[in-house]
């Protein structure tokens, strides 16, 4: 298993399990993405902004094309077939929902300069949070928030290859709300 595949992790789902079905959107995309609906194209999903509830999160990496087929798909399974195969741009796809999620670093932590930055230095339990660009962000003024950080967790990427000040969190739903 690789380390992006640790960095994003649903802990708890709820009860029944929730998924959906959605046309992806066209940019390529890693596993645990969250999306929301498009209002302006209903069932085409696009990354969450923050402005309306979030339907879940990919449940596989979105990439550009279909996959081809494996050496092992074309000799009959005789060689291991991939775990999971990931989802085509612009192709059906499903999105999983959450209520408990766990997720590091820059592919699932939004950083760009400013308030919405989730970062070590303003990440305590209770801080809400919301989505900006698919990736978990703390929520600001006129954000939909439907999570709160729940705890914050030592990072798995010790020697922070990706950057620094990215905080590993476990995230919590509540009521969503208008912060």
């Amino acid at each position: 298993m690789e380390l992006t595949d640790k960095l994003f992790e649903i802990v708890r789902g709820p009860s029944p399990r929730k998924t959906k079905s959605i046309t992806m959107p066209a940019a390529p995309c890693l596993i645990g993405t969250s999306f929301i609906e498009d209002f302006a194209n209903p069932g085409v999903a696009k990354l969450a902004d923050g402005t309306q509830p979030a339907i879940g999160f990919i449940t596989r990496d979105l990439i550009t094309g279909v996959p081809l087929p494996t050496i092992g798909e074309l000799a009959g399974g005789m060689i291991a077939l991939p775990a999971v195969s990931p989802f085509s741009t612009g192709l059906d796809g499903s999105t999983e929902d959450a209520d408990e999620y766990i997720c590091e670093g820059p592919d699932y932590i939004y950083s760009a300069g400013g308030a919405s930055d989730l970062t070590a230095a303003n990440v305590a339990a209770g801080v809400p949070l919301s989505f900006r660009g698919g990736k978990t962000s703390k929520a600001v003024s006129g954000d939909y928030s439907e999570y709160v950080v729940q705890e914050v967790l030592t990072p798995l990427n010790i020697g922070n290859a990706y950057g620094t000040g990215y905080p590993r969190i476990r995230a919590r739903r509540v009521a969503g709300r208008i912060v």
